[in-house]
């Protein structure tokens, strides 16, 4: 699959396969996208997750970074 990362003035696209991992820092907008069949698309967080520490707009996003 493909993870295009952005950082509110660069995006970049990254192809995973075949065991690649990637760690996205926080201030990333991300979109995943172009899954194979039998994908596997595993995330690890080193936080609990709140959802209150997620922003779930691209407009908003721009607006903080």
């Amino acid at each position: 699959f493909v993870i295009e990362l952005d950082d509110g003035k660069e995006k970049r696209n990254i192809t995973l396969s075949d065991g690649i991992g990637l760690i996205v820092v926080p201030g990333i907008w991300r979109n995943i996208h172009s899954f194979s069949p039998c994908s596997v698309c595993l995330v690890l967080a080193s936080e609990v997750y709140l959802e209150s520490d997620y922003i779930r707009d691209y407009n908003q996003f721009k607006q903080l970074f």
